[in-house]
């Protein structure tokens, strides 16, 4: 679960549908499960500076239309 990776609790138990996201990582086809899907979205990544560029679990942030900023989760380093 995508939770687990990032340390996050996890939600009351329920009996809905699971949303499992399959990404290939290293060759092999992985699943994680998710609390729910979004738009898709093409953004361009900028690197992240400072302390913040040694956390590898992220590969950066993309600044959104509405000018909220986003952390892009780097999967290769969380699996």
């Amino acid at each position: 679960r995508l939770r687990r990776l990032l340390n996050m609790s996890e939600p009351v138990a329920s009996d809905a549908a699971l949303a499992i996201l399959v990404v290939r990582v290293h060759g092999e086809n992985v699943g994680i499960v998710v609390d729910d899907f979004r738009e898709g979205m093409e953004v361009i990544l900028k690197p992240m500076e400072g302390v913040l560029g040694s956390l590898r679990q992220y590969a950066g942030t993309a600044l959104l239309g509405d000018g909220s900023v986003m952390l892009v989760i780097n999967l290769k380093e969380l699996i």
